[in-house]
């Protein structure tokens, strides 16, 4: 297992986002992206956002990672994904994936797959990492049906198959490279209530990731991050909007008070 979480790390990162603000390229579906966006900014990113092959290489040469994410999929925009991961690797880039609904149909699966030899974090829920391993339907829609111990020895599959990280969502998320594995507690019910929280984690890890050497680190502090911040604001909020608002802000305002406080009672 991974050693024990070093919460200096993730302040560390925090404080080199806020300096250095990374910009962060986007090629994310049309339903969350306006979360996606207000996160990365609430942590101190840049955010950028484009549907187009015409500005693609100057983009990417622009920007300090690529998020991809599959929630709005057709042809052209699985097409000009190819081509940005791709370019992406070209330009050594990190590149994070989030292969939303992959479980749901063959298409989602088979795209999702072509982009894997690209990919340096794939972020999804199990049963969306059980598609990507195993090929078969494990999800309805966007949500899954499957739970994250289930996807365990399928992600540990995929990292090794890819050489990536790969980051299993639920209550308890699951994140593994090589050998080193770790689980982030802290998950809270109003998440699943509120539209693209997934993808905005994929866009938060897409921050995190560029300020560090190691992208294992990174990504685990990206990740707690995101269920620290979304514990706090499900402490403050009463219904789904209220948590939307309130996880913004809190993201912005990066409490690590209270989030150590939450360490000996919520830690597994």
């Amino acid at each position: 297992m991974y050693k024990n979480f070093e919460f200096s790390i993730l302040q560390d990162c925090l404080k080199k986002i806020r300096e250095e603000k990374p910009m962060v390229l986007h090629f994310t579906n049309y339903v969350t992206m306006d979360l996606g966006a207000n996160c990365v900014l609430a942590v101190g990113g840049s955010y950028m956002l484009s549907f187009t092959t015409k500005d693609l290489e100057e983009l990417i040469c622009k920007s300090e990672s690529l998020v991809i994410n599959i929630g709005t999929l057709d042809s052209s925009f699985a097409n000009l994904c190819i081509q940005a991961v791709k370019m992406a690797k070209t330009h050594n880039k990190p590149v994070v994936f989030d292969p939303v609904g992959a479980g749901a149909t063959e298409f989602r699966a088979s795209i999702s797959r072509d982009l894997m030899p690209y990919v340096d974090v794939v972020k999804g829920n199990a049963g969306e990492i059980i598609a990507l391993a195993y090929g078969k339907n494990q999800s309805k829609g966007v949500d899954s049906l499957s739970g994250p111990k289930e996807a365990q020895k399928y992600a540990q599959e995929i990292s090794k198959k890819y050489r990536c990280i790969v980051v299993v969502t639920g209550d308890v998320d699951y994140i593994t490279y090589e050998d080193r594995w770790t689980q982030v507690p802290f998950g809270v019910p109003l998440m699943t209530s509120v539209v693209g929280m997934g993808c905005s984690l994929a866009s938060i890890i897409g921050t995190f990731i560029p300020v560090l050497e190691d992208k294992f680190e990174s990504t685990v502090s990206a990740v707690r991050y995101f269920a620290m911040c979304g514990n706090i604001a499900f402490s403050k909020a009463q219904s789904p909007g209220q948590f939307r608002t309130f996880f913004v802000d809190t993201l912005h305002e990066a409490d690590f008070d209270h989030m150590m406080c939450l360490l000996p009672s919520v830690e597994i």
